[in-house]
C-alpha cells in the first residue's frame, strides 16, 4: 500500500495464498483485488485490511476495473466476466466462453471493452451485461497474436499486445483499426490513457511508447530499464507509474519526457536468448512465462506454430478430443512443402539463440496419416517416424552452434478414449494417453542420449502432470487453460522460476 503516489510502499496481509493478478480502486481506501481460482478480495476504509468475498467462478481472474462508485468488472480464463454493482460485496457472472480475457477497460460504468489472447475476438458491452464481439479489421490475419492491455477514456480506446501489436477504437470498442506498422518489435503488456489524446504503453525490454494524438502516432521514450514492464497507470495526463519484473518501478511527471527508476533490479541485457518452438502450447509457455524471464537472465522468443508440432500430414482429431474425423495437415504441418523445418531455420538465423526449447506435444499425441497408414504414438511405425522428426529439428536448431533442451509432454484433458482409426471404423488396441505420452518422452530421452553435447531434456511433463495424470491445479494455482490443453496465464507465472533454473542449467 502507498499513500504518496507510489514513492514508498508498505506490505499488507491478505486472506489468501492464491496469486493475485489485478487490482482496482473505486475510491481512496476502497479497492478490489482478483486472482487465481476466482479469488476476489475487497478492502474498505483505507486501513489496509482485506477480506475475501464469494466469487461466482473458480477460473483464474486476470484483471479488474472499477469505472464507477459501485461498479466493478473482473475478467479471466474461460472468457469469464464477473460484475458487481455494490462496490464488490456481491458478484455475478455475466459472460463465459472459451479463451482467455487478459484485460478490461471502461469508458463509463456500463460501456466496457475486454481484450483476449486472440486479437480477433475482442469484446465490448453497452450495458455491462451483454457482451458482443468487436469488428476487428485484419483480425483474421493477426489472430495468433494476444492482446494484453486496454485503456478507454470515454469512447476512445487503445489496446496493445504481442509483437508490438496496437489497435484503436473511437466508438467504445465495437470497431477496431490496427496501428500499422507496429509501434515496437517488443510485446506490449500495458496501456493507460488519462485523456482521449494522451496514452502510454509499456512492454518487454523496458519499452515505453507515448502518443499525444489518440494513438495515431507514437514515439519511444529513452529506455531506463531492461526489465519487462507489465503494467502502467496514469492518475493525471503528466504523471505515470509503470511496474514490472524484478520489482521494477519507473515513473515520470512528464509523459513524453524523461522517466526515472524508483525501484528494481539493476539493468543489463539478459544473458541467455531462448527460442521456444512447438505448437500453440509452446506459444502459451513463451508468452506467459516470458513476461518475468528477464529477471532471471533469460529472454524467451516465441517461435510457436499454432496447430502444428513436429508430426506432419493429416491428423485424427484435436488434442484432448476423441473425434475420429480426419483433418488435412495445413501450413507448416502440411505433408508437402517447406513446413516447420523452414520456419525453424529462419528463426535460428534471425534470432541466433543460445538455446532452443523444443516443446513436444500436445498436437503430436494425435493419430497421424504417415506413409499411407494411420499410426499413433506408442506404435512402432509412428515412433520411428517421430524420432526422425525430432532429430531433424535438433539438427536445424543446433546448426548455428546453439544447444537444445527438449521438454517432455504434459497430459491433456481428454473428452473420451483415444481413437487410432477414422470413423466409422473401430479399433480396440489404440494406445492410451499414458502410452502416447510415454512414447514421445522416450524418444526425447533417446535423442538426448544420442547427442549429449547438444541436447538435454527438461521434464516439463512431470512438473505439469504430477503422478502421471492431468491436473487443473498445482500448489493452489490453476496451471492449465479452460480448454484443458494449453498453459494458463497463472500457470506461466507459476512455472517460470522452475523453468528458468532448468534453462540456465541446460545452457551450461
Amino acid at each position: 500500500m502507498s499513500s504518496n503516489s507510489g514513492f514508498t510502499w508498505s506490505a499488507q496481509s491478505v486472506p489468501t495464498s492464491h496469486y493475485l493478478y489485478g487490482i482496482a480502486c473505486l475510491s481512496r481506501g476502497s479497492c478490489v483485488a482478483v486472482g487465481d481460482a476466482g479469488t476476489v478480495l475487497v478492502s474498505r476504509g483505507g486501513d489496509g485490511s482485506w477480506r475475501k468475498v464469494r466469487s461466482p467462478t473458480d477460473e483464474p481472474l486476470l484483471a479488474v476495473t472499477c469505472p464507477g462508485s459501485s461498479h466493478c468488472y473482473a475478467v479471466g480464463d474461460g472468457g469469464v466476466v464477473i460484475a458487481t454493482h455494490d462496490g464488490g460485496t456481491h458478484w455475478r457472472r455475466v459472460n463465459s466462453g472459451l479463451g482467455v480475457i487478459d484485460g478490461i477497460a471502461c469508458g463509463s460504468p456500463t460501456r466496457c471493452v475486454a481484450v483476449t489472447s486472440n486479437s480477433e475476438v475482442d469484446l465490448y458491452t453497452l450495458n455491462g451485461t451483454t457482451w458482443l464481439p468487436s469488428t476487428v479489421q485484419m483480425g483474421s490475419i493477426l489472430a495468433l497474436f494476444p492482446m494484453d492491455g486496454v485503456s478507454c477514456t470515454g469512447r476512445s480506446c487503445v489496446s496493445v499486445g504481442g509483437h508490438g501489436l496496437m489497435a484503436r477504437s473511437s466508438d467504445g470498442g465495437s470497431l477496431w483499426t490496427f496501428v500499422y506498422p507496429a509501434v515496437s518489435p517488443d510485446a506490449l503488456y500495458g496501456v493507460a490513457c488519462p485523456t482521449p489524446s494522451v496514452c502510454v504503453s509499456v512492454g518487454a525490454n523496458g519499452t515505453i511508447v507515448t502518443t499525444q494524438d489518440g494513438g495515431a502516432t507514437w514515439r519511444h521514450v529513452p529506455v531506463v530499464t531492461d526489465g519487462t514492464l507489465l503494467g502502467v497507470t496514469c492518475p493525471t495526463a503528466s504523471h505515470c507509474v509503470a511496474v514490472g519484473s524484478g520489482g521494477t518501478v519507473v515513473a515520470t511527471s512528464n509523459v513524453g519526457g524523461r522517466w526515472f527508476v524508483r525501484n528494481g533490479t539493476k539493468t543489463g541485457k539478459p544473458r541467455i536468448t531462448v527460442l521456444v518452438v512447438g505448437d500453440s502450447f509452446a506459444h502459451t509457455l513463451a508468452l506467459y512465462a516470458g513476461r518475468n524471464s528477464p529477471g532471471y537472465g533469460v529472454t524467451l522468443i516465441d517461435g510457436g506454430l499454432d496447430g502444428c508440432d513436429l508430426a506432419r500430414g493429416a491428423v485424427l482429431g484435436n488434442p484432448g478430443s476423441a473425434l475420429g474425423v480426419p483433418q488435412a495437415g495445413s501450413g507448416p504441418c502440411a505433408t508437402t512443402g517447406p513446413g516447420w523445418p523452414a520456419a525453424y531455420t529462419n528463426d535460428v538465423a534471425e534470432d541466433r539463440p543460445n538455446l532452443s526449447l523444443l516443446v513436444l506435444g500436445p498436437w503430436d499425441l494425435s493419430t497421424r496419416f504417415v506413409n499411407g497408414q494411420w499410426v499413433s504414438p506408442g506404435q512402432a511405425a509412428y515412433d520411428a517416424y517421430y524420432r526422425t522428426q525430432v532429430t531433424t529439428a535438433v539438427n536445424i536448431l543446433t546448426a548455428d552452434g546453439g544447444r537444445v533442451a527438449i521438454t517432455t509432454v504434459p497430459y491433456v484433458h481428454t473428452s473420451g478414449p483415444e481413437r487410432c482409426v477414422p470413423l466409422p471404423a473401430t479399433a480396440t488396441d489404440c494406445p492410451t494417453e499414458s502410452e502416447r505420452v510415454n512414447a514421445l518422452n522416450s524418444i526425447a530421452y533417446q535423442v538426448a542420449k544420442d547427442n549429449p553435447q547438444r541436447v538435454t531434456v527438461i521434464d516439463l511433463g512431470q512438473k505439469l502432470s504430477p503422478k502421471g495424470r492431468f491436473t487443473w491445479t498445482i500448489d493452489g494455482v490453476t496451471v492449465r487453460a479452460a480448454d484443458g490443453v494449453h498453459l494458463s496465464e497463472p500457470g506461466g507465472e507459476w512455472i517460470g522460476p522452475w523453468l528458468f533454473a532448468h534453462i540456465v542449467a541446460a545452457d551450461r
